[in-house]
């Protein structure tokens, strides 16, 4: 017997104690809520409740051998409704979580917790926006940057028009992002410019709550910004994403162009 086989096998003896347990009714439910999931699809159909959806992420793996097309494909399949009859902003976020949740191998935080959540806006415009947090740090850059590849594909899939930035939503960018400099830690000390050019070309809103007390002192109640907080998960994204992994970025729009990616905005 393997290092593996002793793991399975303990494990199952594990789980049949839990169920034993569980039988005598003593707990609020009578299952055990932790489900075995040794693939990445059984992992994605664990995390979503959604049996279907690990079956299409299977199906597309074994098709193309890329988890990035794989990802791009099943969100192609998401947003529609083709598995669920729900809100197209909540089939943008799922398709969002999932599609994250497949290039990360579903083996970290940020697919749940690294996104807050995504809204359709209407405010100067119809627009994309996604709100993030902290822990989309442990997604790692490229994928952090991939994932707002994904939003804009999710954007075109629901055809709706590119975020337009003000002059003074891209300026609050670049003091938050030097405010944040000086309370946290980046990876990439990036200049001002690179922050004014990616934000400027941004075609969904990268945005998300407060995480730090620090408020910005110039570019004050905007009124698409909802706070005068520093927003660490849009800033992450931003400066240690979008702008340190730019030209492996390039790379991977020359990939998905191929699925129908529009790569006008990049």
């Amino acid at each position: 017997m393997d290092y593996f086989d002793t793991l399975r096998k303990g494990m199952d003896e594990l789980l049949s104690v839990a169920r034993r347990a569980r039988s005598l009714g003593l707990d609020p439910s009578n299952d055990i809520e932790i489900s075995l999931a040794n693939e990445l699809h059984e992992r994605i159909a664990a995390l979503f409740g959604i049996p279907e959806l690990g079956e299409r992420v299977k199906y597309w793996l074994d098709a193309t051998g890329s988890k990035l097309e794989t990802a791009f494909r099943v969100i192609g399949e998401i947003v529609p409704g083709y598995y669920l009859k729900i809100s197209y902003e909540r089939r943008a976020e799922l398709a969002l979580r999932v599609g994250m949740a497949i290039i990360t191998d579903a083996t970290v935080s940020a697919p749940i917790e690294g996104i807050s959540k995504v809204e359709v806006k209407k405010q100067g415009g119809t627009y994309l926006s996604v709100y993030y947090n902290g822990p989309i740090r442990t997604a790692g850059g490229t994928e952090g940057a991939i994932s707002v590849l994904m939003a804009d594909y999710i954007r075109q899939r629901l055809g709706i028009d590119r975020y337009r930035p003000t002059q003074e939503e891209i300026e609050r960018y670049v003091e938050e992002v030097s405010l944040y400099k000086r309370i946290a830690h980046l990876q990439y000390n990036s200049e001002p410019n690179e922050v004014r050019i990616a934000v400027s070309n941004l075609p969904v809103e990268i945005t998300g709550p407060p995480t730090e007390k620090e408020e910005v002192s110039s570019f004050r109640n905007l009124p698409r910004v909802e706070t005068n907080r520093v927003r660490g998960g849009a800033v992450l994204v931003i400066n240690d994403c979008i702008i340190q992994k730019a030209k492996k970025l390039k790379k991977i729009i020359d990939q998905i162009k191929k699925i129908g990616f529009d790569d006008s905005c990049w």
